[in-house]
């Protein structure tokens, strides 16, 4: 899975928060970090095999789980209901 791929996971949950009217910090946390991913230098798998996302700015702990939840079950889960979850699936390629 690429930068990009990632990025474009967590700009579409930022997205999906703004339409439901989620907490707008939350949302722009979200873009901020998908920003943040796309322009990195190196592979966003690197900071994850070292344990350093949370050196990347935008990228907090809650945020550096999703992605570690990502990388690891290539599936994430947006809400810990299960009527409520939206899912987002790894592609096949990763």
């Amino acid at each position: 899975m690429t930068n990009r791929e990632i990025a474009e996971i967590f700009s579409s949950i930022g997205d999906i928060m703004d339409i439901l009217g989620e907490n707008r910090f939350k949302v722009l946390a979200y873009r901020r970090a998908a920003e943040n991913i796309m322009s990195l230098g190196q592979d966003l798998r690197s900071f994850w095999r070292a344990g350093t996302l949370q050196e990347i700015p935008g990228i907090g702990q809650a945020i550096a789980e999703k992605i570690d939840e990502l990388l690891t079950t290539c599936l994430l889960y947006t809400s810990p209901s299960p009527r409520d979850r939206t899912r987002y699936r790894m592609p096949s390629s990763a």
